[in-house]
């Protein structure tokens, strides 16, 4: 019986990483300066995937935060 569940964990422990399934999982962090957002890049995110940041308040409009789309991080 020991051996079995040594051999089970040796087989799963050596199957290939395939990642996690998880969302963007947006995070915002206030500053002294304002607030800090960070997310989360993905396994399926597309080579020189772009980014831009809104805010709305109130139901109001929305308006654009980031004066470039965001490419080198995925912070603001």
């Amino acid at each position: 019986m020991n051996m079995l569940l040594l051999v089970g964990s040796i087989f799963a422990f050596s199957q290939p990483y395939s990642g996690e399934k998880l969302s963007r999982g947006l995070i915002g962090i206030p500053t002294e300066n304002g607030m800090y957002f960070s997310w989360r890049m993905t396994l399926e995110d597309a080579a020189g995937l772009q980014f831009d940041l809104y805010r709305s308040s109130n139901g109001g409009a929305e308006v654009k935060l980031n004066k470039e789309p965001i490419d080198r991080t995925s912070d603001f």
